[in-house]
């Protein structure tokens, strides 16, 4: 934070800076907010205390799906209350902590549609274009400090962008107060990292600090880091492995042979090759994301 109320924002070689609102931007905020509503019940967009109903109706949500969630919030509520309590044995802990990662994972997908239902609401379009009006007069160009965003529109234009995204993400915490470090302060992350179970990125590692996964019978694999299965010889080196532990065979792409057993050579690819090592590479420069000036 370079000052208060003001936060710099880096994705790549684009910088912004995210203010928090002031009340002057939150008022405004509302009359979007106020015309998205309007404009959502023109529309015939459901409300969100009727939305329940109409996922029943519409068979996106049942019984059985509440049953399913009533289950989960239970089974989450009663592993992560042993986890605080303590006084079992360590091995036991682990399991437990390791059965809450699957279990809120497993929740997240269940609710996830019914989620994005929710966005549709006439109370979720509103909520999402208060946000939106926001991030266009709070993300600001750190020379001008004036607005990145010419207006929502633009926002809505641009907003997939990584560092849009970014600077989204870190608005909602000065508005939502979202704790950045949400995912690391659940109990068993917590647990996972001070036991030495997990890296400082969270995942989940051996005793020797080795990336592992561990499946739901607890059978433990080593991975990589793009999180193939791999293995080690008697060097320390490391290979790939399948499932079942054996080692996979690179295979290497040689060229066909003619019938005088010589190389046939790939005219376009070779033609492609010859361009692309002609190209000289450019130099990457720094910059800043486009301001409305």
């Amino acid at each position: 934070m370079s000052e208060q109320g003001i936060r710099t924002v880096v994705e790549g070689d684009i910088t912004v800076l995210v203010k928090k609102p002031n009340r002057k931007d939150l008022n405004e905020s509302q009359i979007a907010y106020n015309k998205a509503w309007r404009k959502s019940l023109d529309d015939k967009a459901i409300l969100r205390q009727k939305l329940n109903d109409y996922l029943t109706e519409q068979g996106v949500w049942s019984e059985d799906k509440q049953k399913q969630y009533d289950d989960f919030v239970k089974k989450i509520n009663d592993r992560e209350l042993v986890l605080k309590k303590g006084g079992i044995p360590l091995k036991k802990a682990k399991s437990i902590a390791l059965e809450l990662k699957r279990l809120r994972a497993s929740f997240r997908d269940l609710i996830s549609e019914r989620t994005s239902y929710d966005n549709n609401t006439a109370e979720g379009t509103a909520d999402n274009a208060r946000f939106d009006y926001l991030v266009s007069v709070c993300v600001l160009d750190p020379s001008t400090k004036k607005p990145v965003f010419k207006d929502m529109d633009d926002y809505n234009e641009r907003g997939s962008e990584g560092w849009a995204i970014k600077a989204a993400g870190e608005l909602a915490n000065f508005i939502y107060n979202l704790d950045p470090n949400y995912e690391k302060s659940l109990p068993e992350n917590e647990f996972l990292s001070k036991f030495k179970f997990s890296d400082d990125k969270g995942r989940l590692v051996n005793k020797d600090g080795h990336l592992i996964s561990v499946d739901e019978d607890g059978v433990e694999r080593l991975i990589d880091e793009e999180s193939y299965y791999v293995a080690y010889d008697e060097n320390g080196v490391q290979y790939r492995v399948n499932r079942s532990g054996e080692k996979i065979v690179e295979i290497v792409e040689s060229p066909f042979l003619d019938d005088d057993g010589n190389p046939i050579v790939d005219e376009q690819s070779s033609e492609e090759e010859v361009a692309a090592t002609a190209e000289e590479p450019k130099k990457s420069k720094k910059k800043k994301a486009d301001s409305t000036e």
